[in-house]
Protein backbone atom coordinates (compact mmCIF):
# COMPACT_ATOMS: atom_id res chain seq x y z
CA UNK A 1 0.00 0.00 0.00
CA UNK A 2 1.13 3.49 -1.03
CA UNK A 3 0.80 6.62 0.83
CA UNK A 4 -2.02 8.63 0.52
CA UNK A 5 -2.02 12.52 -0.20
CA UNK A 6 -3.30 15.24 2.06
CA UNK A 7 -3.32 18.92 0.43
CA UNK A 8 -5.15 21.60 1.97
CA UNK A 9 -5.31 25.64 2.75
CA UNK A 10 -1.30 24.72 2.39
CA UNK A 11 -0.69 22.24 4.14
CA UNK A 12 0.80 18.91 2.34
CA UNK A 13 1.21 15.88 4.19
CA UNK A 14 1.08 12.36 3.47
CA UNK A 15 -0.31 9.27 5.01
CA UNK A 16 1.05 6.11 5.83
CA UNK A 17 -1.26 2.56 5.85
CA UNK A 18 -1.33 2.10 9.26
CA UNK A 19 1.37 -0.54 11.47
CA UNK A 20 1.66 -2.03 15.09
CA UNK A 21 3.21 0.03 17.12
CA UNK A 22 6.49 -1.24 19.30
CA UNK A 23 4.98 0.84 22.40
CA UNK A 24 1.65 -1.16 22.05
CA UNK A 25 2.28 -2.73 25.22
CA UNK A 26 1.74 -0.19 27.37
CA UNK A 27 5.01 -0.74 29.59
CA UNK A 28 6.95 1.68 27.21
CA UNK A 29 7.15 5.17 26.91
CA UNK A 30 5.13 7.46 24.41
CA UNK A 31 8.69 8.90 23.86
CA UNK A 32 9.55 6.04 21.99
CA UNK A 33 6.04 5.34 20.14
CA UNK A 34 7.14 3.96 16.49
CA UNK A 35 6.28 1.42 14.11
CA UNK A 36 7.57 -2.07 15.05
CA UNK A 37 10.68 -2.80 13.45
CA UNK A 38 8.91 -6.53 12.41
CA UNK A 39 5.35 -6.56 11.16
CA UNK A 40 4.13 -9.94 12.04
CA UNK A 41 1.04 -11.49 11.45
CA UNK A 42 -1.31 -13.46 13.30
CA UNK A 43 -3.65 -16.14 13.49
CA UNK A 44 -5.72 -13.88 15.48
CA UNK A 45 -7.89 -12.57 13.31
CA UNK A 46 -8.09 -13.62 9.68
CA UNK A 47 -9.41 -12.00 6.41
CA UNK A 48 -10.40 -13.57 3.39
CA UNK A 49 -8.00 -17.14 4.88
CA UNK A 50 -4.83 -14.50 5.29
CA UNK A 51 -3.73 -13.60 8.73
CA UNK A 52 -3.76 -9.91 9.52
CA UNK A 53 -1.18 -7.45 11.04
CA UNK A 54 -3.10 -6.00 14.51
CA UNK A 55 -2.16 -3.03 13.47
CA UNK A 56 -2.83 0.25 16.18
CA UNK A 57 -0.44 3.06 14.72
CA UNK A 58 -1.38 6.06 12.18
CA UNK A 59 1.50 7.73 10.70
CA UNK A 60 1.14 11.63 9.41
CA UNK A 61 4.00 13.17 7.86
CA UNK A 62 3.85 17.08 7.19
CA UNK A 63 6.33 18.68 5.10
CA UNK A 64 7.04 22.19 5.13
CA UNK A 65 10.50 24.24 4.00
CA UNK A 66 10.91 25.01 8.03
CA UNK A 67 9.33 24.61 11.75
CA UNK A 68 9.29 27.02 14.18
CA UNK A 69 10.91 24.43 16.93
CA UNK A 70 11.42 26.68 19.93
CA UNK A 71 10.79 25.41 22.83
CA UNK A 72 8.76 27.43 26.11
CA UNK A 73 5.42 27.82 27.62
CA UNK A 74 4.45 31.03 25.67
CA UNK A 75 5.55 29.45 22.16
CA UNK A 76 2.72 28.17 19.96
CA UNK A 77 3.36 24.63 18.76
CA UNK A 78 4.39 24.08 15.21
CA UNK A 79 2.73 22.55 13.57
CA UNK A 80 -0.13 22.68 16.50
CA UNK A 81 -0.93 18.95 17.49
CA UNK A 82 -4.79 19.64 16.05
CA UNK A 83 -3.60 19.81 12.85
CA UNK A 84 -2.30 16.25 12.87
CA UNK A 85 -5.93 14.51 14.28
CA UNK A 86 -7.19 17.17 11.76
CA UNK A 87 -5.77 14.71 8.91
CA UNK A 88 -6.17 11.56 10.48
CA UNK A 89 -9.97 12.57 11.05
CA UNK A 90 -10.32 13.54 7.55
CA UNK A 91 -8.84 10.21 6.34
CA UNK A 92 -10.60 8.15 9.13
CA UNK A 93 -13.80 9.56 7.93
CA UNK A 94 -13.03 8.25 4.14
CA UNK A 95 -11.93 4.86 5.87
CA UNK A 96 -15.34 4.73 7.64
CA UNK A 97 -17.93 5.49 4.59
CA UNK A 98 -15.70 3.37 2.57
CA UNK A 99 -15.71 0.07 4.66
CA UNK A 100 -19.31 0.93 6.25
CA UNK A 101 -17.62 0.95 9.58
CA UNK A 102 -20.43 2.42 11.75
CA UNK A 103 -17.69 1.93 14.63
CA UNK A 104 -15.44 4.52 13.52
CA UNK A 105 -15.18 7.97 15.05
CA UNK A 106 -13.10 10.68 15.43
CA UNK A 107 -10.36 10.85 17.41
CA UNK A 108 -8.91 13.57 19.72
CA UNK A 109 -5.88 15.18 21.15
CA UNK A 110 -6.41 12.85 24.03
CA UNK A 111 -5.01 9.65 22.56
CA UNK A 112 -1.49 8.99 22.91
CA UNK A 113 0.29 10.40 20.06
CA UNK A 114 3.89 11.41 19.23
CA UNK A 115 5.63 13.88 17.48
CA UNK A 116 9.68 13.85 15.49
CA UNK A 117 10.93 16.62 14.03
CA UNK A 118 13.19 14.84 11.01
CA UNK A 119 15.43 16.58 8.18
CA UNK A 120 14.92 16.03 4.82
CA UNK A 121 16.48 12.28 4.60
CA UNK A 122 14.17 11.40 7.58
CA UNK A 123 17.09 11.32 10.07
CA UNK A 124 16.52 13.23 13.86
CA UNK A 125 17.51 16.91 13.82
CA UNK A 126 19.98 17.82 16.03
CA UNK A 127 19.62 17.85 20.32
CA UNK A 128 19.54 21.42 20.93
CA UNK A 129 17.23 20.82 24.35
CA UNK A 130 16.25 23.06 25.85
CA UNK A 131 15.73 25.59 23.08
CA UNK A 132 14.18 23.41 21.21
CA UNK A 133 12.26 20.63 20.70
CA UNK A 134 13.16 17.61 18.95
CA UNK A 135 9.78 15.56 19.85
CA UNK A 136 6.74 16.25 21.37
CA UNK A 137 4.18 13.57 22.94
CA UNK A 138 1.30 13.45 24.97
CA UNK A 139 -1.83 11.38 26.14
CA UNK A 140 -4.86 12.40 28.52
CA UNK A 141 -6.54 9.95 30.68
CA UNK A 142 -10.28 10.88 31.66
CA UNK A 143 -11.45 9.06 34.90
CA UNK A 144 -15.12 8.87 36.14
CA UNK A 145 -15.50 8.14 39.89
CA UNK A 146 -19.26 8.29 41.35
CA UNK A 147 -19.16 8.83 44.99
CA UNK A 148 -21.37 6.37 47.08
CA UNK A 149 -22.12 6.99 50.40
CA UNK A 150 -24.77 6.23 52.80
CA UNK A 151 -26.74 10.14 52.11
CA UNK A 152 -26.95 9.16 47.95
CA UNK A 153 -27.65 5.94 48.94
CA UNK A 154 -30.44 6.24 51.16
CA UNK A 155 -31.69 9.08 48.23
CA UNK A 156 -31.76 6.32 45.92
CA UNK A 157 -34.05 3.67 48.39
CA UNK A 158 -36.31 7.29 48.99
CA UNK A 159 -37.11 7.37 45.42
CA UNK A 160 -39.25 4.20 45.78
CA UNK A 161 -39.85 1.19 43.55
CA UNK A 162 -42.48 3.26 41.00
CA UNK A 163 -39.86 6.59 40.15
CA UNK A 164 -38.88 7.26 36.96
CA UNK A 165 -36.52 9.99 35.97
CA UNK A 166 -37.45 12.79 33.78
CA UNK A 167 -37.15 12.13 29.76
CA UNK A 168 -35.44 15.87 30.24
CA UNK A 169 -32.79 14.58 32.76
CA UNK A 170 -32.04 11.19 31.30
CA UNK A 171 -31.97 13.04 27.95
CA UNK A 172 -28.97 15.54 28.81
CA UNK A 173 -27.06 12.96 31.04
CA UNK A 174 -26.97 11.10 27.63
CA UNK A 175 -25.89 14.64 25.88
CA UNK A 176 -22.69 14.62 27.97
CA UNK A 177 -22.38 10.82 27.70
CA UNK A 178 -21.85 10.58 23.81
CA UNK A 179 -19.26 13.50 23.65
CA UNK A 180 -17.04 13.90 21.34
CA UNK A 181 -19.78 12.70 18.64
CA UNK A 182 -21.10 16.58 17.85
CA UNK A 183 -24.32 15.92 16.14
CA UNK A 184 -25.61 12.70 18.74
CA UNK A 185 -24.80 15.08 21.01
CA UNK A 186 -26.04 18.39 20.20
CA UNK A 187 -29.33 16.51 19.09
CA UNK A 188 -30.06 15.06 22.69
CA UNK A 189 -29.49 18.73 23.95
CA UNK A 190 -31.91 20.09 22.42
CA UNK A 191 -34.70 17.16 22.98
CA UNK A 192 -33.89 17.56 26.27
CA UNK A 193 -34.92 21.29 26.43
CA UNK A 194 -37.90 20.18 24.18
CA UNK A 195 -39.29 18.15 26.56
CA UNK A 196 -38.76 20.21 29.98
CA UNK A 197 -40.81 23.09 28.43
CA UNK A 198 -43.97 21.32 28.08
CA UNK A 199 -44.11 20.15 31.82
CA UNK A 200 -43.36 23.54 33.12
CA UNK A 201 -46.19 25.38 30.80
CA UNK A 202 -48.97 22.79 31.98
CA UNK A 203 -48.17 23.08 35.43
CA UNK A 204 -48.12 26.46 35.54
CA UNK A 205 -51.50 26.69 33.26
CA UNK A 206 -52.99 24.55 36.31
CA UNK A 207 -51.69 26.89 38.60
CA UNK A 208 -53.18 29.87 37.14
CA UNK A 209 -56.44 28.36 35.76
CA UNK A 210 -58.85 30.21 34.34
CA UNK A 211 -58.42 31.96 30.70
CA UNK A 212 -54.79 30.79 30.60
CA UNK A 213 -55.24 27.39 31.32
CA UNK A 214 -57.89 27.61 28.63
CA UNK A 215 -55.66 29.02 26.19
CA UNK A 216 -53.08 26.66 27.02
CA UNK A 217 -55.04 24.36 26.03
CA UNK A 218 -56.02 25.45 22.80
CA UNK A 219 -52.25 26.28 21.92
CA UNK A 220 -50.63 22.93 23.21
CA UNK A 221 -53.56 20.72 21.19
CA UNK A 222 -53.23 22.52 17.44
CA UNK A 223 -54.49 20.15 14.39
CA UNK A 224 -51.57 21.32 12.43
CA UNK A 225 -47.78 21.11 13.67
CA UNK A 226 -47.23 24.42 11.79
CA UNK A 227 -50.08 25.78 13.68
CA UNK A 228 -48.12 25.20 16.95
CA UNK A 229 -45.89 28.06 18.67
CA UNK A 230 -42.27 27.54 18.06
CA UNK A 231 -40.08 26.44 20.73
CA UNK A 232 -38.68 29.86 21.21
CA UNK A 233 -42.23 31.31 21.70
CA UNK A 234 -42.63 28.82 24.31
CA UNK A 235 -39.29 29.66 26.04
CA UNK A 236 -40.06 33.86 25.43
CA UNK A 237 -43.46 35.24 24.82
CA UNK A 238 -45.99 32.54 26.31
CA UNK A 239 -43.41 31.40 29.10
CA UNK A 240 -43.64 35.26 30.04
CA UNK A 241 -47.46 35.53 30.16
CA UNK A 242 -47.68 32.43 32.39
CA UNK A 243 -44.85 33.02 35.03
CA UNK A 244 -43.54 37.01 34.76
CA UNK A 245 -40.47 35.83 33.29
CA UNK A 246 -38.66 34.86 29.78
CA UNK A 247 -35.88 32.68 29.09
CA UNK A 248 -35.07 35.95 27.21
CA UNK A 249 -34.17 37.97 30.43
CA UNK A 250 -31.41 35.96 30.53
CA UNK A 251 -28.93 36.90 27.91
CA UNK A 252 -26.49 34.18 28.27
CA UNK A 253 -28.69 31.43 28.11
CA UNK A 254 -30.64 32.88 25.54
CA UNK A 255 -28.64 33.05 23.46
CA UNK A 256 -27.41 29.49 24.23
CA UNK A 257 -30.88 28.47 23.84
CA UNK A 258 -30.81 30.31 19.71
CA UNK A 259 -27.19 28.95 19.12
CA UNK A 260 -28.21 25.34 20.10
CA UNK A 261 -31.67 25.32 18.02
CA UNK A 262 -29.35 26.43 15.03
CA UNK A 263 -26.83 23.95 15.41
CA UNK A 264 -29.59 21.21 15.87
CA UNK A 265 -31.79 22.43 13.04
CA UNK A 266 -28.81 22.26 10.86
CA UNK A 267 -27.48 19.15 11.46
CA UNK A 268 -30.90 17.22 11.24
CA UNK A 269 -31.88 19.32 8.22
CA UNK A 270 -28.50 19.76 6.87
CA UNK A 271 -26.04 16.60 8.12
CA UNK A 272 -23.28 19.35 9.41
CA UNK A 273 -23.95 21.00 13.20
CA UNK A 274 -23.55 24.68 12.37
CA UNK A 275 -23.72 27.87 14.45
CA UNK A 276 -23.46 30.67 11.27
CA UNK A 277 -20.55 29.67 9.31
CA UNK A 278 -18.68 27.64 11.63
CA UNK A 279 -18.57 23.90 12.39
CA UNK A 280 -19.79 23.22 16.28
CA UNK A 281 -16.57 21.48 17.73
CA UNK A 282 -16.66 19.45 20.58
CA UNK A 283 -15.19 21.90 22.75
CA UNK A 284 -18.61 24.02 21.92
CA UNK A 285 -20.83 21.07 21.71
CA UNK A 286 -19.84 20.64 25.36
CA UNK A 287 -20.49 23.99 26.87
CA UNK A 288 -23.75 24.39 25.06
CA UNK A 289 -24.89 21.38 26.51
CA UNK A 290 -23.61 23.20 29.72
CA UNK A 291 -25.79 25.85 29.21
CA UNK A 292 -28.73 23.47 28.29
CA UNK A 293 -28.35 21.99 31.43
CA UNK A 294 -28.33 25.35 33.11
CA UNK A 295 -31.30 26.02 31.27
CA UNK A 296 -33.55 22.95 32.53
CA UNK A 297 -32.16 23.90 35.90
CA UNK A 298 -33.82 26.95 35.85
CA UNK A 299 -37.07 25.90 34.79
CA UNK A 300 -37.24 23.01 37.34
CA UNK A 301 -37.55 25.96 39.77
CA UNK A 302 -41.44 26.30 38.67
CA UNK A 303 -42.07 22.44 38.83
CA UNK A 304 -43.16 21.17 42.29
CA UNK A 305 -40.44 19.40 43.87
CA UNK A 306 -41.95 15.83 42.81
CA UNK A 307 -41.07 16.75 39.40
CA UNK A 308 -37.79 18.43 39.30
CA UNK A 309 -34.87 16.87 38.51
CA UNK A 310 -32.54 15.07 40.85
CA UNK A 311 -29.70 16.71 42.04
CA UNK A 312 -27.03 15.86 44.80
CA UNK A 313 -27.37 16.78 48.18
CA UNK A 314 -23.68 17.83 48.50
CA UNK A 315 -20.28 18.35 46.94
CA UNK A 316 -17.69 15.49 46.89
CA UNK A 317 -14.00 15.93 46.92
CA UNK A 318 -12.41 13.05 45.34
CA UNK A 319 -8.67 12.24 45.94
CA UNK A 320 -6.23 9.10 44.43
CA UNK A 321 -3.49 7.96 42.99
CA UNK A 322 -3.51 5.51 40.18
CA UNK A 323 -0.63 4.06 38.00
CA UNK A 324 -1.21 5.03 34.37
CA UNK A 325 0.58 3.11 31.28
CA UNK A 326 1.84 4.56 28.35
Amino acid sequence: MTPIDYDSDGVIAKIYPPVRAVASDGKRPLSELAPAKEQTTTNQVIVNGTPTVPANLLRVEIRRDDFDRRAGKDVKYDPPTALFFQIVNWWLERLRVVSNAAYLRPLMEAEPHRIEYLNDDGTPVPNEMPEKYRQRFGKQHRLDVTAIDVDLWNRIKALGPKYEPPRYQTLILDAYAVLPDVGSAIVLAATALETVIGPVLEVLAQREGGKFEKLWNWVSDRNAYWQEPSLADLFGDILAISSGKSLADDNALWEAFKNLKEARNNFVHEGHAMIGDRSVTSERAAKLIEKADAIIKWMAQMLPEEMRPQEPSKHYEIQGEFFLTF
